[in-house]
């Protein structure tokens, strides 16, 4: 299939996300609340058969991990922050583990065949510049398709949410 008929039918189901790139097709939607990051690539075989490959990562910000160096400014009202010492008690293993603990919750894995899907926990970072340009991390959740089926990549497009959802709340 011509990419341009592949970005057709994905803007159609992408409408309020802007195109970040081309090769990957990379579509981004971006609000105060939640950020969702949308790439496709494909690939023929020998045979002439398209494998279609698509990675949805979502977060919302008010589920981010604690890290020192993405406050903007740390201060009484954090309760990490130690009056003692006038700086945030949050360390380095502190974040490892709280991203450990985040990611090593149950994957959950589809194979029908045709199309594999699987959804997990990811702690995805964001660049920040914001004062000075820093990093912060958010809890998210990445579902990742592989499919030969481009109606099927369409259908997992729109059900994306539902999924999400589902996984989020251990529906399945």
């Amino acid at each position: 299939m011509e990419r341009e008929e592949l970005k057709r039918r994905l803007e159609g189901k992408l409408d309020e996300y802007q195109l970040k790139s081309d090769e990957p097709l990379r579509y981004e939607y971006v609000d105060g609340y939640e950020k969702e990051t949308v790439i496709v690539t494909s690939e023929v075989n020998r045979y002439g058969v398209t494998k279609y490959l698509m990675t949805i990562e979502y977060f919302k910000r008010d589920n981010e991990i604690p890290n020192p160096s993405a406050c903007h400014e740390c201060n009484e009202s954090c309760i990490f922050y130690n009056e003692e010492f006038q700086e945030c008690i949050i360390t380095e293993d502190n974040i490892d583990n709280w991203i450990k603990q985040h990611e090593n919750k149950k994957h959950l894995k589809v194979d029908n065949g045709v199309t594999k899907i699987d959804i997990h926990n990811k702690a995805i970072d964001e660049v920040c510049c914001v004062n000075i340009t820093h990093t912060h991390l958010y809890r998210g959740v990445v579902i990742d398709i592989e499919t030969y089926s481009l109606e099927q990549l369409e259908a997992i497009l729109e059900l994306r949410d539902i999924l999400r959802n589902l996984y989020i709340r251990g529906k399945f």
